[in-house]
């Protein structure tokens, strides 16, 4: 009796082969290994046994055939070279770990700015455009940076990027079939690089339904299912077993580089929505990392369009709220990815201020919640000491917290109410009746007192 190779296959019918007088039996595939799609239109057929073709609706051969759904081409050995490997289980040897150095990190950088690349060759037409060039975000990812404050030159020099969303489907290299994004981009990504692949955070190697090895890049994350104890607060829900309860989901958000000098450290990726983490706790910033190969907690290292200080160098947390924060104020800026990693953001200084052959002066600009949080404020007063240790002058930024927990969201909320009041002053300008006019510049003086009290502060420390 012919068995099928999973369960997801359905045997169709079943018919004499004329040569050999064996049955052959005719299974409908979940997934074909010839073309790689899921859509249940591709045959397998066994005879005692064993797998002796395929007949694929996508992928062409040599040797062609009309079916009840069209044309077909049937793959097997005397008329497909590839055929044997086909039969053959593929595995994948894991390359041996590189320490990070140079090289490796050239080839990490390369594998991410190729992975952008790809992302705008399978799905130009669904991105947004800006003087001819294609920024390399869907729609919504793209609007969020802008409604934080960055503009598209911005966006495209900060190099940003989706990640691909896994269940759209894209052309094939010969254009003949269609097959998931993720897919191609891992394909084209393995032919360029190859096994060294599972040396760059965020590639991972998984098998098929026939047990083939492949090298893809992470395309879900965990969620942790969440509900309110009695105290209020978010526990994490137990089975029958006391086994916490947990779902994958698909990731839907963009990449920020954490680069430095050229090279990209590691990638952050921001979800859209956010996800839960094994203490009941709410996600949204997570690092693209895996098993084989970690992203670690790097330094990332930017430098503004409109550069207005040489001497000033901005510190705060995360790389996004710190691009968006040193455009606004034209400063330079490290950013760490965690308040307690002072010791590696002294370490990168330095290096920095090597290469650059000048000692900066430092804005710390942590967020206005540390006062409700012990430990951000500990962090701050670790990372002033370890500064002026270094013989480096120190500047806390600070802000009424009620326009923004981050010094991001306050410049944006500054800047938003700098263009209300240049508006405001123009319409003076336009207004004839004196009343008018005189009630227009009560409530331009209003905003300019609320300016002036909201403006950001710095106190030498």
């Amino acid at each position: 009796m012919a068995v099928a190779y999973a369960i997801s296959e359905k045997l169709v019918y079943t018919k004499e082969n004329e040569y050999t007088g064996n049955t052959q039996y005719y299974y409908r595939m979940r997934y074909c290994p010839v073309c790689g799609t899921k859509r249940q239109r591709c045959l397998r057929i066994e005879e005692e046994g064993e797998t002796t073709a395929y007949i694929c609706k996508y992928a062409p051969s040599d040797k062609e055939i009309e079916t009840a759904i069209g044309t077909c081409w049937v793959h097997e050995e005397s008329t497909n070279k590839e055929f044997k490997k086909l039969k053959e289980i593929k595995t994948i040897k894991e390359p041996k770990s590189k320490p990070l150095n140079e090289e490796t990190l050239s080839f990490r950088t390369e594998v991410y700015n190729t992975m952008k690349k790809l992302l705008i060759k399978y799905e130009k037409e669904n991105l947004p455009k800006y003087k001819g060039k294609i920024i390399p975000l869907y729609k919504h990812h793209y609007e969020d940076l802008k409604k934080r404050g960055l503009n598209d030159e911005q966006i495209l020099r900060n190099g940003y990027f989706s990640v691909p969303i896994s269940n759209r489907k894209v052309f094939a290299k010969d254009g003949n079939y269609k097959h998931k994004i993720t897919t191609a981009i891992s394909k084209d990504l393995y032919d360029k690089f190859g096994n060294e692949l599972l040396n760059v955070p965020g590639f991972i190697k998984l098998k098929d339904q026939f047990g083939n090895e492949y090298i893809t890049y992470k395309t879900k994350v965990s969620n942790y299912l969440v509900e309110t104890d009695k105290n209020g607060e978010n526990v994490v829900k137990t089975d029958k077993n006391g086994k916490e309860m947990k779902e994958y989901v698909e990731i839907d958000g963009y990449f920020i580089p954490y680069e430095r000098l050229g090279n990209i450290y590691a990638l952050q990726y921001r979800l859209t929505k956010e996800v839960y983490d094994n203490k009941g706790k709410k996600r949204r910033y997570l690092w693209y990392s895996s098993k084989q190969a970690s992203s670690g907690s790097p330094i990332a290292h930017h430098i503004p369009m409109n550069l207005k200080r040489i001497d000033v160098l901005l510190v705060t947390e995360g790389a996004l709220k710190g691009v968006i924060a040193s455009e606004f104020l034209g400063f330079e800026g490290l950013y760490e990815a965690g308040v307690g990693n002072y010791n590696n953001l002294l370490f990168t200084l330095q290096k920095l201020e090597k290469i650059v052959e000048k000692k900066f002066k430092i804005i710390l600009a942590l967020d206005m919640d540390k006062y409700e949080n012990p430990d951000v404020l500990r962090a701050e007063k670790e990372t002033i000491r370890l500064l002026k240790s270094t013989g480096h002058q120190v500047a806390i930024a600070h802000w009424p917290i009620e326009i923004g927990k981050g010094i991001d969201d306050a410049l944006l909320y500054l800047h938003k109410l700098e263009q209300k009041i240049k508006e405001g002053e123009q319409l003076i300008n336009e207004l004839n009746t004196p009343e008018l006019k005189e009630k227009a510049k009560e409530k331009l003086l209003q905003m300019k007192q609320i300016y002036n009290e909201s403006k950001i502060k710095y106190k030498v420390v």
